[in-house]
């Protein structure tokens, strides 16, 4: 929480939590505190937050743990930095596989992670298509893992936002664990026909000599959530945008959007600078425009003008190949079609007279929806 003070003098800082858990408890605990490659995003320096981080490790921490990075390289001149410092304890590198394009931009974003310039050259083309990410996911996490294990490293730890089949596959190509065949279920079928339906066991994980991997690869109790790959090369079809979403300081939206509003054409105006590409965010989007949205920007640019603040669209599209740079999406060998469509707000005296011209266009299905959500709604065949 930005504006967060605490009410005593207590528990601050990290420092402060460890120091106390050394004191009450001595060596009962294990303790491991948290490192950051680049800095952290409130420190004032790069060097002021390793300072920060031996201060932890002084206090009491036996390992860090670092935040995630995507260049081996950055991540060793890190661990030589800290070694300067005069923290000598371990170092594991926090690796994050790349998953998906949403995810990995609001991350990057929110952690004050930069991502290589070829690491943006590779998923640009690829962002729409589920299977080819998770295999570059795959591929890079590995080619990164191997030179930091080269390097000495005493460990990986990986994030897997819950969703482990990447992080599965990255394990395997190092040859971290077997590659046996996976049983349908964790146990063998009974040979006796009294308990050959059986499909539910518990099972006491310290008397099995199989992996855990073996074990839970094919579980999938909650779709799109823990267990399995719910039918997705790299974890279904739940939405990334739930995963993280970067906070920004108001002072720094103020700078974007103007201190006040004087009247609806600011809110018009700071529309359009968005679409402009002179301003890179608006509440509800935190990126750049998608290529496919230049194909119809300049009619975009025309209707925010008219006081119609455009927050959702895509253009026509009648049989492009899925490899489409500004169209495509999916795999490879594809056909797209799509309608044309466009989401908005706008005043009630507009909409009053958008619905009058729209009673004349039958063609057009439309949904209109109130703050009180009471809806107006005309569904054309």
């Amino acid at each position: 929480m930005p504006n967060w003070n605490p009410d005593t003098n207590d528990f601050q800082y990290a420092a402060d939590l460890v120091r106390l858990i050394r004191e009450e408890f001595g060596d009962y605990f294990s303790i491991s505190v948290a490192g950051y490659p680049y800095g952290h995003p409130d420190a004032p320096t790069y060097e002021q937050d390793i300072l920060n981080l031996k201060e932890k490790v002084d206090a009491g921490a036996d390992f860090v743990v670092s935040q995630m990075f995507f260049s081996a390289e950055d991540f060793l001149k890190w661990v030589q930095d800290c070694r300067n410092a005069g923290i000598a304890c371990p170092i594991l590198p926090g690796i994050l596989p790349i998953q998906g394009y949403h995810s990995l931009r609001n991350i990057s974003k929110m952690c004050n992670v930069p991502l290589p310039e070829s690491i943006k050259t590779a998923i640009e083309p690829i962002k729409d298509d589920d299977a080819a990410i998770k295999d570059l996911g795959v591929k890079l996490a590995v080619d990164m893992c191997r030179k930091l294990l080269d390097a000495g490293v005493p460990g990986l730890h990986f994030y897997t936002l819950n969703r482990e089949v990447v992080t599965t596959e990255v394990i395997k190509e190092l040859g971290l664990v077997d590659n046996e065949t996976l049983r349908e279920l964790p146990w063998r079928r009974p040979v006796s026909e009294k308990r050959t339906k059986e499909d539910v066991r518990p099972i006491f994980w310290a008397n099995r000599s199989k992996s855990y991997l073996s074990r839970t690869a094919n579980w999938d109790d909650f779709p799109n959530g823990r267990w399995g790959d719910s039918r997705s090369p790299a974890f279904g079809e739940l939405s990334d945008y739930h995963l993280f979403q970067a906070p920004v300081k108001a002072v720094e939206l103020r700078a974007k959007w103007g201190e006040m509003l004087g009247g609806p054409e600011d809110i018009s105006d700071a529309f359009v600078k968005y679409l402009d590409g002179q301003i890179d965010q608006l509440p509800w989007i935190d990126g750049s425009l998608g290529l496919e949205t230049s194909l119809i920007k300049t009619n975009l640019i025309t209707i925010n003008r008219k006081g119609f603040w455009t927050i959702n669209s895509q253009p026509r599209v009648n049989g492009a190949p899925s490899s489409d740079k500004s169209v495509g999406w999916g795999g490879p060998n594809g056909v797209v079609y799509q309608k044309a469509y466009v989401e908005f707000f706008t005043s009630p005296r507009h909409l009053k007279v958008l619905l009058r011209v729209l009673r004349e266009m039958p063609q057009y299905t439309y949904q209109a929806v109130n703050m009180k959500v009471n809806t107006t709604i005309t569904i054309s065949v």
